[in-house]
């Protein structure tokens, strides 16, 4: 799980000067949350394409700063590049706390391996969310629960081959305006993991793969070859649905269980055949 996109604005004065308009969000900034100003600072600026209502824009990197003439406000963006930079030198997690009752959007994102979004959204999902699209083509496949024209849907996609995401498939929470506000101050006190998964629960979603508890999650699955593939295909699939099996009684005895279908025969034959007898209860 992890934040994929992040947006928030700081305050302005108009002005007709471009070069004042961008010194003031900066300023705003600096006295905001120096350390994201410090990283923004040592990227290249380069001139962006505005877009409305905004007529000046700046771009960092996975960064975007927009602000406008007669605006009293600068919006910065920050993509799922962006976001992946700032977790890298542990600016994220402060820029959450310092920018809560100015976020305009989050996106809080969850990939899962070997389910498609047409089996995650056919298994179901809250009636609430009353629309719903999907969009094929040779690229992928997209579903949107909710419409994203409101402040507040889902996207469950997956990347077609030779994406290098192509084994993944991603549902995005999306979270605008006043719902980002909420969103973004129930990560400063409770954590991104409980926050999360609370934003995720509100799509019902039913198929198996979908995490319910801090347990499921893991984190955002990175792409991987070989056997740690396999690994973390087990760890994020296959131990959510063994875990909800023996808790419905499907499963009466996990340990026989896992004996029989999961380990050799070397880690459950008599001591005799072991140089070591593992204590009771430890796991082999």
């Amino acid at each position: 799980m992890i934040i994929d996109w992040l947006s928030f604005t700081v305050g302005v004065e108009p002005t007709e000067y471009e070069q004042a308009l961008l010194d003031q969000a900066t300023t705003s900034l600096l006295a905001l949350t120096p350390e994201f100003v410090k990283f923004m600072l040592s990227l290249e600026r380069k001139q962006a394409s505005p877009r409305r209502p905004y007529a000046v824009a700046w771009a960092y990197d996975d960064i975007r700063l927009f602000t406008g003439i007669n605006i009293n406000h600068a919006l910065i963006e920050v993509s799922g590049k962006g976001c992946e930079a700032l977790r890298t030198i542990g600016v994220l997690d402060t820029l959450i706390e310092q920018v809560k009752s100015r976020a305009t959007r989050i996106d809080i994102a969850f990939d899962l391996l070997g389910v498609s979004p047409d089996e995650i959204v056919s298994a179901g999902y809250s009636g609430r969310f009353r629309t719903h699209s999907r969009i094929g083509s040779d690229t992928g496949v997209t579903h949107y629960i909710g419409s994203p024209k409101s402040e507040r849907y889902a996207r469950v996609y997956k990347y077609a081959a030779p994406h290098p995401r192509s084994n993944l498939c991603r549902i995005e929470v999306v979270h605008k305006k006043r719902y980002a506000k909420i969103l973004a101050f129930a990560i400063a006190k409770h954590g991104l993991t409980q926050a999360g998964l609370s934003a995720l629960a509100s799509y019902e979603f039913t198929h198996p793969s979908v995490p319910l508890t801090e347990d499921d999650v893991l984190g955002t699955v990175s792409i991987i070859k070989g056997s740690q593939q396999t690994l973390r295909w087990l760890l994020v699939q296959v131990a959510p649905a063994f875990k909800r099996l023996v808790k419905d009684g499907t499963i009466t005895n996990p340990d026989e269980f896992i004996k029989k279908h999961f380990l050799p025969e070397s880690h459950y034959l008599p001591s005799a055949y072991r140089e070591v007898e593992p204590p009771k209860g430890e796991a082999t």
